[in-house]
């Protein structure tokens, strides 16, 4: 929704009304190209927009470059309103960079719709490799959004790698509502608990607990799984008894 306000914004404003006005009925080509009154042939055309397309490509990877160095380092979306001016005012000898323009909602989309796909996509085909196997870690939030991280052996750089899967939003907080939450996100995913090497998460009874809990139930679906409980949450727990004394 955060997103939508802008563009809803911007939708009733004169200058969106007035650009749309350009656009009513079918375009010609003398607007559609930056060129007027220049009688172009069909070839000359042809290299034209060949340019053309390889201008814009370069300018899309490099919007694509700043928006994921954005979202590696964890930086707020609105920086973007202040630095895609700097780099247009910055780097003025460059054409590329002085027609700069990717402001926070543009950066949202390019990361959310365009780049986040893809990601995901390359993360779930080295899950579902010939011999999937994998382990999860999962947190609940306070706003019921359950987290899905994986961890699982990358052949191609020969390491263990942990990513982000997910953020899925629950009904409930129940064991059986988690799970099940969980089983159909995998299934969504073409991901299989059977397939679960190990299971990592806090250690409260509705995950931990000895019955009717969410390890008691994987433990059904698959009992070769391994289950770890969160060290970081032991510990405080451990700490937090300790000063009661």
């Amino acid at each position: 929704m955060s997103r939508l306000a802008p563009i809803k914004e911007h939708a009733t404003s004169n200058k969106h009304k007035n650009n749309l006005k350009f656009y009513s009925g079918h375009s010609k080509v003398n607007f559609v190209l930056p060129i007027k009154n220049v009688n172009l042939d069909f070839v000359t055309l042809f290299r034209f927009l060949n340019i053309l397309k390889r201008v814009r490509s370069q300018k899309k990877q490099k919007k694509l470059m700043i928006c994921a160095f954005l979202a590696e380092h964890n930086i707020p979306f609105l920086v973007m309103d202040h630095l895609s001016e700097v780099i247009s005012e910055a780097f003025h000898d460059s054409e590329t960079a002085k027609s700069f323009a990717c402001k926070r909602t543009k950066t949202a989309h390019l990361i959310y719709d365009v780049m986040g796909p893809v990601f995901q996509e390359k993360l779930l085909n080295n899950l579902r490799s010939d011999v999937p196997r994998f382990s999860i870690i999962i947190d609940e939030s306070t706003v019921k959004i359950l987290a899905l991280t994986v961890m699982f052996y990358l052949v191609e750089r020969s390491a263990v790698e942990t990513k982000f899967l997910s953020a899925i939003q629950l009904e409930g907080e129940t064991a059986e509502i988690i799970f099940n939450t969980l089983i159909t996100s995998l299934k969504i995913f073409n991901l299989n608990i059977e397939d679960v090497l190990g299971f990592a998460s806090d250690t409260t009874n509705v995950i931990f607990g000895q019955n009717n809990s969410i390890v008691s139930r994987i433990k059904e679906a698959n009992p070769n799984c391994v289950f770890i409980k969160c060290v970081c949450h032991s510990v405080a727990l451990a700490v937090s008894y300790a000063c009661k004394e």
